[in-house]
């Protein structure tokens, strides 16, 4: 449910609308609780008095007490003065809160007086009857700027008030079940490409074609895309013997008829160093679209089959099908790369020139003993071409088996050290930072606006294992293990780049 903060100042209606609506709403089948301010000063509040302090406690064992109506289903109306704008605002941040703003002047107020306080509060200083420390004649009340309706007490008269307050809470109510009612005002809704997606390409007759996949309501839950593909296989429209196929054109031409969410940042990674478990806390937001390590991008940006011309065209047509707007909550499109994408970042930087890049990195030596227990498919040699590290087929022919990995991460932190002198508009974070500081600083580039209950639950999800939510992270098994290897270049490489970007960081303190 919702719970609504009124802010006004005395006598500009908050009780009398609140006891209205709660009526109206009671008389449909909800169950309402008004959270008169005036009220509760007599019992929950009447330690307090009228200092800054004091009314913000006020103001903070209100909302406690409504939040726990909240969470039994209950509509809230927390008729309060409520005065302070950072207060509110604070307030707002949880989702379930709505702030309307009852605007009346004070010439009104003091005419209407119904309680005689603004006379009292108009006395003489000298005068024993003077109230003090009245907002909005003798203290502070600052006027709401983020206010989500505002109600003319002034110059309407109640009924329509009442009417324009009870339409509100209706309305927020439709808001808050929104996400429950699946698509129904998603802006792709008529489109008939919602849900459908390119996730291979095929090549016959000398001609390059893409297979598209039919998502039905599947998000990208998973912690790797794949996954996500795996799981909608066996959707009858997959499972059909036809596949749904299209040209490079088509493709270009239908991704821009589509409605995509804002593309936020790209994260690279050396693997092993919290990409996964940052991009599965990040898909716990349902404003968030997290896509990561889509197979159809690593197979375009690998692909000899276009010029430089058409696969830039693909990869944003591509990048923007993927993060269509499928359901309504969506407004964010974060894209987490394979980690040899780290030589691809001169060509993706030519296509999104303004875009935030993030590299996360770690100790080499613990990225090598993680692989030590699971090899992903980069530290295993042949599995990728020798070129896409720039290496050469003789190179990798001399390396031992199990000094290949160093020299794949000797190669990424070259990648990362001369990318990060080169690219203004590159963040930087090592493993060892903790994830919920690489969290934070994210967020913070991506610019973008989370309820406070959000960010909890992606705090919470830092506290699971990044590839089963089920099971809680312990810690590293493999860290104090030895290796055969000789890592003294990787770690030269490694202390280069984690020293400049040390020095970075205390440049901007």
């Amino acid at each position: 449910m919702i719970l609504i903060q009124f802010t006004g100042l005395s006598g500009s209606g908050k009780t009398t609308l609140a006891k209205n609506v709660a009526h109206l709403l009671s008389a449909r089948g909800h169950k309402v609780e008004v959270v008169d301010g005036d009220s509760y000063r007599k019992t929950l509040c009447k330690d307090l008095g009228f200092s800054k302090e004091d009314r913000q406690k006020n103001i903070k064992r209100l909302f406690k007490l409504g939040q726990e109506f909240v969470q039994s289903n209950v509509i809230v109306l927390m008729s309060v003065i409520n005065p302070y704008e950072d207060l509110r605002n604070k307030l707002s941040q949880h989702k379930f809160v709505k702030t309307v703003f009852l605007d009346c002047s004070i010439e009104s107020l003091i005419k209407r007086d119904p309680k005689g306080l603004y006379k009292k509060a108009l006395l003489p200083d000298e005068d024993i009857n003077k109230i003090k420390n009245f907002t909005g004649i003798s203290d502070v009340y600052e006027i709401p700027l983020k206010a989500d309706l505002v109600i003319r007490t002034d110059s309407e008269s109640e009924s329509v008030s009442t009417e324009k307050l009870y339409s509100f809470i209706l309305n927020s109510l439709g808001d808050t079940a929104a996400f429950e009612t699946a698509f129904s005002n998603t802006e792709n809704i008529n489109h008939p490409l919602l849900h459908w997606i390119p996730n291979k390409l095929i090549e016959k007759d000398d001609k390059i074609y893409f297979e598209w996949i039919y998502l039905g309501e599947k998000r990208y839950l998973e912690p790797f895309f794949e996954e996500t593909l795996s799981k909608c296989q066996s959707h009858s429209v997959n499972s059909k013997r036809f596949k749904v196929v299209s040209t490079a054109e088509n493709l270009i031409d239908w991704a821009a008829q589509l409605t995509s969410a804002d593309l936020k940042a790209f994260v690279f990674h050396v693997s092993r160093c919290g990409s996964t478990m940052l991009a599965q806390s990040l898909a716990v937001s349902p404003q968030n679209i997290v896509v990561a390590e889509a197979p159809i991008i690593d197979l375009i940006l690998r692909s000899k089959a276009f010029d430089s011309a058409k696969k830039r065209d693909l990869i944003k047509a591509v990048i923007r099908i993927l993060g269509q707007k499928r359901f309504p909550d969506e407004k964010n499109l974060i894209i987490k790369l394979d980690s040899w994408h780290i030589f691809k970042t001169a060509e993706l930087r030519s296509i999104f020139s303004e875009l935030p890049f993030v590299l996360l990195y770690r100790n080499p030596v613990e990225v090598l003993k993680s692989h030590s227990k699971l090899r992903g498919m980069h530290m295993v040699p042949n599995l990728l071409p020798a070129d896409v590290f720039g290496l050469s087929n003789q190179e990798i022919d001399e390396i031992d088996f199990h000094q290949y990995g160093a020299v794949v991460l000797e190669e990424y932190f070259k990648a990362y050290n001369d990318f990060s002198e080169k690219d203004p508009n590159v963040s930087i974070y090592n493993y060892n930072e903790g994830m919920k500081t690489i969290l934070d600083r994210f967020l913070t580039i991506i610019n973008a606006d989370y309820y406070i209950e959000e960010v909890d639950q992606m705090y919470e999800r830092l506290k699971k294992h990044s590839k089963n939510e089920k099971s809680a992270f312990t810690g590293d098994v493999f860290i104090n293990e030895k290796l055969p290897i000789d890592v003294e270049k990787v770690n030269y490489l490694y202390k280069r780049l984690d020293e400049k970007i040390t020095g970075q960081l205390a440049g901007r303190s």
